[in-house]
């Protein structure tokens, strides 16, 4: 399991800390960015996470004013969990098409925020 330690890139294990034994002891930073068969991944408040890689999660949760700035493919395959006032920022482009992030059930806060942006010059259509 992996959750957020501050502000980052998600392929930067800094921007990470990590658990093998379901949150009993943290591994402060982590060792290697997560990944799809991570239990689960966290990004916390006030924490701002961003892809710039394709990547994959299996239960993904934006806590409260936690943001994930997407700015290329995720493959979610669990729950994908957005909390009130959780932030989700989609920004499409041609290489970037194949996100998947509702492969998975979808939990979304009444107060949360999902905003897709079609990228000037992109060649992407939706």
């Amino acid at each position: 399991m992996f959750r957020s330690k501050v502000s980052g890139d998600w392929d930067v294990a800094g921007t990470w800390i990590s658990s093998s034994d379901g949150g009993t002891t943290w591994l402060n930073p982590a060792t290697a960015k997560p990944t799809g068969s991570a239990t689960s991944i966290e990004i916390m408040d006030t924490h701002t996470v961003k892809t710039f890689l394709s990547e994959g999660a299996k239960d993904l949760t934006v806590h409260s004013g936690g943001t994930l700035d997407l700015n290329a493919s995720l493959t979610n395959a669990g729950i994908f969990k957005i909390e009130d006032t959780g932030i989700v920022n989609i920004k499409y482009t041609s290489s970037n098409l194949s996100t998947n992030i509702w492969a998975g059930t979808e939990d979304f806060a009444p107060n949360s925020l999902v905003r897709v942006t079609l990228m000037a010059g992109s060649g992407a259509n939706l």
